[in-house]
């Protein structure tokens, strides 16, 4: 919405410029309005697309960070299950694997991606093979660990939706070869892959 209204902004102004040079009949002054609304659409597009970067680095850190404590959760959890001998060990060597390769998600990448997606998989292969099996600790990891998904969901779908946001502004700004000198790009989702 703000988009357009300043689009509309940008309009106007490109119109009062047109009738002014038509009073005078003047091509430089055609030329001249010309430019200051490139100029002035320029500044307005690498603002707005800088704001909407900036937006998106911050729900990545949020989702990083919420990434990283189930991370740090998972040799908790393969400690108190080892314990019980319920679990198969390949499921926890495969767990402990895959959390030692995703460690640390610096960028998003589809390869990271579908690590996590695997690492949820297994804790969540984890709890079935418990079933019903409950000790008080075990109760309190797994509703922290529920609480820390439930979380994950919610920081993924807000950086989506503003990575998704930047990307379809930067594709339709025509001045994304300057935008590009700025080192504007394309930003990548946090989905899974199916």
């Amino acid at each position: 919405m703000q988009l357009i209204k300043s689009f509309s902004i940008i309009v106007f102004v490109f119109v009062v410029l047109y009738r002014i040079s038509m009073e005078y009949q003047n091509s430089i002054n055609i030329f001249t309005g010309f430019i200051l609304l490139m100029a002035v659409g320029l500044v307005f597009s690498f603002y707005y697309l800088r704001n909407l970067r900036q937006q998106a680095q911050i729900e990545w850190k949020k989702l990083r960070r919420m990434v990283s404590i189930r991370l740090d959760l998972v040799p908790l959890l393969c400690e108190n299950v080892t314990t019980l001998g319920i679990v198969r060990p390949e499921l926890l060597a495969e767990l402990i694997q895959l959390r030692g390769e995703s460690w640390e998600i610096r960028e998003c990448t589809g390869a990271k991606v579908n690590k996590e997606l695997l690492i949820s998989q297994k804790i969540h292969e984890i709890w079935v093979a418990l079933g019903k099996f409950r000790q008080v600790q075990l109760v309190a990891l797994q509703k922290e660990m529920a609480e820390v998904a439930q979380k994950i969901e919610q920081e993924e779908e807000s950086y989506n939706l503003k990575v998704r946001k930047y990307n379809q502004i930067y594709r339709i700004i025509p001045f994304r070869f300057f935008f590009q000198i700025f080192r504007f790009q394309t930003m990548s989702v946090f989905e899974f892959e199916a």
